[in-house]
């Protein structure tokens, strides 16, 4: 699965480059031997919810905790970039909240690895195939 490779590959490029706290580590790659195209599925630490539920719920967001997520998101982008690697769509699907609003931007492109075909950079609903790791 094309969407698999790109998500491998990226985190390969971030492997090269260290760790970062708004960018989730890899933490398991699990094939899928029966699938003809070899599914990869990829396995990440765990958070709490999207940012989009946060902004669709009834809670009240300060500025901040408005101020703490734009400097996390631009740390994220600004370590990404700085690595190489961009982010086809950032949206509030794309960004993982943890209870102590801690976030991570999630779903970057690797240079090199063609999006698949279906792939609409303008839209949040672009899922690659992997999973939190359960709690």
């Amino acid at each position: 699965v094309v969407d698999g490779v790109n998500a491998l590959a990226v985190d390969m490029f971030f492997l090269k480059c260290g760790s970062h706290d708004n960018v989730p580590r890899l933490m398991d790659v699990f094939l899928d031997d029966s699938s003809r195209e070899g599914k990869l599925t990829l396995i990440y630490g765990k958070t709490d919810c999207h940012l989009s539920t946060i902004i669709q719920s009834k809670q009240l967001l300060t500025d901040d905790h408005v101020q703490y997520f734009a400097y996390q998101l631009l740390r994220a982008l600004k370590f990404a970039h700085s690595a190489g690697v961009c982010h086809g769509a950032v949206s509030p699907m794309n960004i993982h909240v943890c209870v102590n609003c801690d976030l991570q931007l999630r779903q970057f492109h690797c240079p090199g690895v063609p999006w698949p075909k279906d792939h609409d950079s303008s839209s949040s609903s672009y899922e690659t195939n992997t999973n939190n790791s359960p709690p």
